[in-house]
């Protein structure tokens, strides 16, 4: 078994109940990233998950790498640019609008 179909077995059990794995393999397949920093941002997202109660500061830390780790923007492009450009593209536009104003100084 080669690395990348390991991690991807991994990667997959969050989907178990939803799909099967050929089924998620495919869709995998056909997102326009690379398929290797899909699956590293699903095991960030999956380990934040179990940090996020007994680990609340890393919990946040890993689930801020994962836009990072899909490398939308490019595989040279930074962290801030990576993260920006999956906000804009990704996020439901409900959640683009802050819960609080944000106050400006002068």
């Amino acid at each position: 078994m080669s690395n990348l179909s390991g991690a991807l077995k991994e990667g997959y059990s969050p989907f178990q109940g939803r799909l099967s794995f050929k089924d998620f393999e495919v869709k995998v397949n056909s997102l326009p990233i690379d398929m290797w920093n899909f699956v590293r941002a699903s095991l960030l997202y999956q380990k934040a998950l179990q940090c996020r109660k007994c680990e609340p500061n890393i919990a946040m830390v890993l689930l801020c790498s994962c836009p990072d780790a899909l490398k939308v923007s490019g595989k040279k492009a930074k962290v801030r640019t990576n993260y920006r450009s999956f906000y804009s593209k990704y996020c439901p536009p409900r959640l683009k609008d802050p819960p609080i104003k944000i106050l400006s100084k002068k």
